[in-house]
């Protein structure tokens, strides 16, 4: 007969997991937060210059932000309406265009979960690496828990068996 049985001390603390959560989601959030404040300057300058006489009707006002970027960099390049004035900002607005791909993977992305160990295997030094997505990982999640059951079932009843009666 099979029973599940806990193996006393096996349950780890939550306050390490809850840590690591709290401090991967302020990370995200104040990402996040830098993006919406250089969002909103980039958009502010826009608007600021298409209202200047005679220029500003070259200065496109898209929907989506990085159209936006984009309308500001055609605008202060070489031969841009503000060029003159922006030139200075060009090379801050490319370096900042740098972290595109970090945005839409913080405001549209799913986690993943990249685990890194050094360990021994075989008498030598190894760099191991397990990534998890969010996706596959409530079923690795199921899976180790499901696993960790039957194993914990199976070691109770060796150890009954193993005491004399």
């Amino acid at each position: 007969m099979d029973a599940i049985v806990e193996v006393s001390g096996t349950t780890l603390p939550r306050e390490p997991f809850t840590t690591a959560t709290a401090r991967a989601n302020d990370w995200r959030g104040r990402c996040i937060d830098v993006f919406a404040r250089t969002e909103a300057a980039v958009t502010k300058t826009l608007a600021t210059m298409s209202h200047c006489p005679d220029r500003g009707g070259q200065v496109t006002l898209p929907h989506l932000v990085g159209q936006r970027f984009e309308s500001l960099a055609v605008a202060i390049a070489q031969g841009g309406p503000f060029h003159s004035e922006g030139a200075s900002v060009a090379e801050s607005l490319r370096r900042f265009r740098e972290h595109d791909r970090l945005r839409a993977a913080l405001c549209h992305g799913r986690w993943t979960l990249v685990l890194r160990l050094t360990a021994f295997r075989r008498r030598k030094l190894s760099d191991d690496v397990f990534a998890v997505t969010q996706v596959e990982a409530d079923d690795v999640l199921d899976d180790l828990v499901r696993t960790s059951q039957a194993l914990s079932t199976r070691l109770g009843s060796l150890r009954a068996a193993l005491v004399p009666k």
